[in-house]
């Protein structure tokens, strides 16, 4: 059994309305917040910041204390993965110029996210991230 790990971050963007950015995954097609494989070397939050400026183009911002783990499985040439994903919070800067790697982005509402995101523990990182944003008075999402 092989083992992943990954790290990414759920971007933001203060205009507005508060808006959170999705990357469309390119043939599954599902959306989720930019991330990638940890390399040797590297902290989470190191891969974090790269993997978002290699998706997405963008500079972003941490916030601290936020830090949110999901664990998943999947299968790529036979064999099964074990993935998991630390996600950390930050704010976007810059304009988004999507990789290869994808398909489509969205910067859309807490609500949209919810509705467009397939994966049940990745809507509830998006939803811890709304209200750690909102608890510390950063942001309204709600």
């Amino acid at each position: 059994m092989e083992k992943e790990n990954s790290a990414g971050v759920v971007v933001f963007r203060r205009n507005k309305e508060m808006k959170f950015l999705l990357l469309q995954y390119g043939e599954e097609g599902y959306w989720g917040p930019p991330k990638g494989k940890i390399e040797e070397g590297e902290t989470p939050e190191e891969t974090a910041i790269r993997e978002t400026k290699e998706e997405t183009n963008l500079d972003v911002k941490l916030i601290d204390g936020f830090k949110e783990e999901i664990r998943y499985f999947y299968y790529r040439d036979g064999k099964r993965i074990n993935k998991k994903v630390i996600y950390f919070l930050g704010e976007g800067f810059g304009r988004v110029k999507i990789s290869f790697e994808h398909t489509d982005f969205r910067w859309v509402t807490l609500k949209e996210a919810l509705a467009i995101i397939r994966f049940r523990n990745l809507r509830n990182v998006i939803l811890k991230a709304a209200k750690f944003l909102e608890q510390r008075n950063l942001l309204s999402f709600m």
